[in-house]
């Protein structure tokens, strides 16, 4: 939950894409609802109980990297070494591990949706169900990207053999 407070603070002041504020509100949601809300999902939790985010770990040290053009050009093997463990642990987490995890919660949260009576649990799981599935399409999203940006990388080392 820290993590994803301090995400949304950072994210505001240095202006980061709406994909990846959305993203983290909604992770933010899931995370608050497995924590405290006890109508049967007490202890299931779409985001893996925070596994999901090792992949985030790499990807932090990549950034700061990439932001300090003196570390990429003095270490360039390490960076790309770094990309591609990044690649695989979202790859095997967030696009293998992740979806049936996350479709199973949607499919259980629904079923429990429909025999609620209206009202404030009603509300929050249904807000829960919408964020996880938003959550399901961002990993998709840049799952694709990340694996467009691997055939771009092999290609590059194609080029120079």
């Amino acid at each position: 939950m820290g993590y994803q407070f301090w995400s949304i603070v950072t994210n505001q002041l240095s202006h980061d894409s709406p994909l990846m504020v959305a993203h983290h509100i909604s992770a933010l949601i899931c995370t608050i609802t497995s924590t405290v809300f006890i109508e049967g999902f007490r202890c299931v939790n779409p985001l893996l109980f925070g596994g999901s985010e090792l992949s985030t770990l790499v990807l932090i040290i990549i950034n700061h990297v990439k932001s300090d053009d003196t570390l990429a050009g003095q270490m360039p093997h390490t960076y790309t070494m770094l990309r591609a463990l990044f690649a695989f642990l979202f790859i095997w987490i967030r696009l293998l591990m992740f979806p049936p995890v996350l479709i199973q919660f949607v499919r259980d949260g629904w079923t429990v949706l429909h025999g609620l009576s209206y009202g404030f649990q009603w509300f929050v799981l249904g807000v829960t169900l919408l964020s996880s599935t938003l959550l399901l399409f961002l990993q998709f999203y840049w799952g694709f990207l990340i694996i467009k940006g691997l055939g771009k990388m092999c290609l590059r080392k194609k080029e120079k053999i």
